[in-house]
């Protein structure tokens, strides 16, 4: 299967960053073909700008835009790895997704509603947090985040997402958690 690796963290020596090597190891062991774009290391830049505007409204793509979109219709899964920082995609990310899941694209509107046009995709997406779960239960987080950034953002583009996985209070859990964390990723990319 072709897989496409969505990268979103600057520091490589981060729990993201182990999240990020045990992911392409089980893509590996399993023989997937893979594509990375770390999008820090390769210098993305996330600004939609006037210019991108204006060559979109001359019904051009822009080259760093095609490229990235080239990508994931070359995809057959997409495995998103950030952090959750203010309870959202960092800001990286979320440029990514405006940038390059454009209308006409990513999905379109028609006669009975949205058309999804990055369907018959998988998705998986890993996260760390900083906070707890209960915390993000309580207050309705955990649900809101879902609802807008996972099936508001990657599913509203028709990619069906088969394991969400947020991996809670990552930089305080104990060494012996985190292990167990990375446990779960071959039960996810199991899945696709």
């Amino acid at each position: 299967m072709k897989c496409l690796v969505i990268y979103s963290h600057p520091n490589s020596k981060s729990f993201n960053h182990a999240v990020k090597d045990e992911v392409l190891n089980q893509l590996k062991i399993r023989g997937h073909e893979v594509e990375v774009r770390d999008l820090y290391e390769i210098g993305f830049n996330p600004v939609l700008s006037l210019k991108d505007f204006e060559t979109l409204g001359k019904g051009e793509t822009p080259p760093d835009i095609k490229k990235e979109q080239e990508f994931l219709l070359w995809a057959e899964a997409i495995i998103v790895i950030h952090p959750t920082w203010w309870n959202s995609f960092p800001a990286m990310l979320k440029g990514y997704f405006d940038k390059i899941l454009l209308p006409g694209f990513a999905y379109k509107y028609g006669d009975n509603g949205v058309i999804k046009l990055l369907s018959g995709r998988k998705g998986i997406i890993f996260r760390t947090s900083g906070s707890d779960l209960n915390l993000n239960l309580s207050d309705g987080r955990k649900v809101a985040y879902e609802t807008t950034s996972d099936y508001g953002t990657i599913g509203f583009c028709g990619i069906e997402l088969v394991s969400i996985e947020t991996f809670w209070s990552a930089p305080f859990v104990e060494e012996s958690v985190r292990k167990g964390y990375l446990e779960k990723i071959k039960e996810s990319i199991a899945k696709l």
